[in-house]
Order: structure tokens, then sequence, then C-alpha cells
């Protein structure tokens, strides 16, 4: 079964990014990518339908220029963006203030394939295979 990330699937994984504070200061030294617009240093965010404003990152390089790639080309617009990386932990932090809770911003972290196929083996090795992500 190919897996693939539907709107509602990543507003589900969004809503985990709670959970992530507990165990922030262990993903320091977690690189993750971005597309940042502005000083460089401010994630590029799709609006959702709800409102909110959605932060993509990304496991792997490639694939954060990749999608700034494709918001160029999706908008016709000469965005003014580079991808840069950061700490997995310093994200965390950065959504889990009052600040973004206010301005209604949120992020989701891509993984790369073999990785989404890598958690569903140890997934099944526990026998939840069809475990809610919530769940786990």
């Amino acid at each position: 079964e190919r897996f693939t990330l539907t709107p509602d699937k990543l507003a589900t994984i969004a809503e985990l990014n709670p959970r992530l504070e507990e165990i922030g200061a262990s993903l320091e030294s977690v690189p993750i990518f971005t597309a940042a617009v502005g000083n460089g240093t401010a994630p590029l965010t799709v609006p959702t339908e709800d409102g909110q404003k959605l932060a993509y990152f990304f496991t792997e390089h490639a694939d954060a220029e990749a999608f700034l790639r494709a918001v160029r080309e999706n908008t016709g617009v000469d965005l003014k963006a580079q991808v840069i990386g950061v700490s997995l932990s310093d994200i965390i932090r950065a959504y889990s203030s009052p600040e973004a809770k206010e301005a209604k911003e949120t992020f989701v972290l891509i993984p790369t394939m073999a990785e989404v196929n890598a958690a569903r083996q140890i997934i099944a090795q526990k026998g939840k295979a069809d475990a809610d992500p919530a769940e786990l």
C-alpha cells in the first residue's frame, strides 16, 4: 500500500506536535530543513482551510528544495526564499510558544519514504500495524 500525505493526515500529524515538547531536548542534534522567507529565518507557511498557517519541514534537504520549487511553480511568484537547516528541538520550542498558538501557526515534519517504511516495520514488530498515529 502506498503511503500518501493527504490534508487530513497532515492535520492529524500537526495535532500531535504538543507531545514532542517532552522529548525536545533529546532532539537538539536532529537536523531538519525548511524553505525560509524574509530575513532567512521565517519558515514559509501555507494557509489551511481552517485558517491555520502550516510550515513544512523535511528530513532531507533535497525534499525541502523540491517543496520550494513546487511552491514557486504553483504560485507563479519569484519568491525570495532559500532552504535552511535547523534543529528539530528549536522548531518544537518555537511552535509550542504562546505566540505561535495565538498566530495559529503549526508545523508538519515530512519524512522520507524510507523513514516511513522503517517506522512501519518497528510498529509491526510491536504488533501495532494498524494503530492510530495518535496512539504511537
